[in-house]
């Protein structure tokens, strides 16, 4: 209801000056029902990143085989360790004894996180109905498969230009009543919508081409993408033409055999000699012979 309170109206605005475009009646956005699967990527992306992080910062474990300070420097310096048995002070046969170096690693899923990712990636695009446009190669093929891709997102643009339409009714609406003009000037608004949607404009014009030899000028006309309003168009066309024959009649040269083209005919006409009491007429005079007068 965009009626106003009587207690709190103003004289010049008999109706709400807002209006609200809600994308459906539950006033829910385009990514309201995938927000959670985000969430779910962000956090598997961010363990991810944990986990490359704690290999960079891998403890380097050395047994059995004890280092000074001096040792330890060298080997980070030259990164190089030399490790082997030292008879005179341990159990050869003790295997716990045998000196080894390795690094510390927790366990990793690093499978199960690329599965997760995959998957919440996915359930993303579909849910939302918004194609994955990361594969998309540049060629007729996949630009019509593309077409078909964008299909529900085309449907969601229609519907909502229609709802903007409305929407900007209401404000013009609002805005005519404010300068007390007629409201329904509003029906003689066009307003345009311009998608961001690639096309093959080569490929268009070629059908249409083909298709005007089969169907009217209108059908051929509309299978262009960037022709809104065949009807319109044709108008344009008709108008263009006619300007053309206007302008190539004005620019004839003048006839240079036009004078004398005329005298020689007015001579023509002043000789003849009338039959059967016919009459004679020239550019001057007329004059009437009759074989009776003879």
């Amino acid at each position: 209801d965009l009626s106003l309170d009587p207690n709190y109206a103003h004289p010049a605005y008999p109706v709400l000056p807002f209006v609200e475009v809600m994308d459906n009646s539950e006033r829910l956005g385009v990514f309201d029902d995938v927000l959670s699967l985000i969430d779910d990527l962000d956090y598997a992306m961010s363990n991810k990143s944990n986990d490359s992080e704690s290999f960079e910062q891998s403890i380097l474990v050395m047994a059995g085989v004890e280092l000074s300070d001096d040792e330890r420097k060298k080997i980070k310096q030259t990164r190089l360790i030399n490790l082997f048995k030292n008879s005179n002070n341990m159990d050869i046969t003790d295997k716990a004894q045998v000196p080894s170096a390795y690094y510390l690693e927790r366990p990793t899923g690093d499978d199960i996180q690329e599965h997760q990712i995959q998957h919440d990636t996915d359930f993303i695009y579909q849910i939302s109905q918004i194609p994955d446009l990361d594969n998309v190669e540049f060629n007729t093929a996949a630009a019509q498969a593309l077409d078909f891709k964008i299909h529900s997102m085309k449907t969601k643009a229609l519907a909502k230009e229609t709802k903007f339409k409305r929407a900007l009714n209401a404000i013009f609406t609002c805005f005519l009543q404010f300068k007390e003009d007629n409201p329904d000037l509003v029906k003689d608004l066009t307003y345009t919508f311009t998608q961001t949607i690639p096309h093959n404009l080569l490929a268009e014009a070629q059908t249409a081409t083909e298709l005007q030899s089969t169907t009217s000028q209108e059908t051929a006309l509309s299978s262009l993408s960037n022709v809104d309003d065949p009807k319109k168009e044709m108008d344009k066309i008709a108008n263009e033409n006619q300007q053309k024959a206007t302008q190539a009649q004005n620019n004839l040269p003048d006839d240079p055999y036009g004078d004398v083209l005329t005298d020689t005919q007015n001579a023509d006409n002043s000789n003849a000699k009338p039959q059967n009491g016919g009459t004679q007429v020239s550019n001057n005079e007329t004059t009437i012979q009759s074989e009776d007068d003879d």
